[in-house]
């Protein structure tokens, strides 16, 4: 059964609160400080394929594809 998008909203959240999530953030946020903006703006809105854009583009960077 597919994830509704509340349940991967919630999901993130709780990743983005662990370590790693929070040096993942500190790292999208040194390299595409806007761009993970637009993709937080996109998904407050309820866009949630261009924030899954947005932020596949900026998980191509080496070092967060590492995390």
């Amino acid at each position: 059964m597919m994830e509704s998008n509340q349940d991967m909203i919630r999901e993130a959240m709780r990743m983005a609160q662990s370590e790693e999530g929070q040096h993942l953030l500190k790292l999208l946020q040194q390299s595409g400080g806007p761009q993970l903006n637009q993709a937080m703006r996109s998904a407050a809105e309820g866009n949630y394929d261009s924030a899954k854009h947005i932020l596949n583009s900026l998980l191509q960077d080496p070092k967060t594809r590492e995390l």
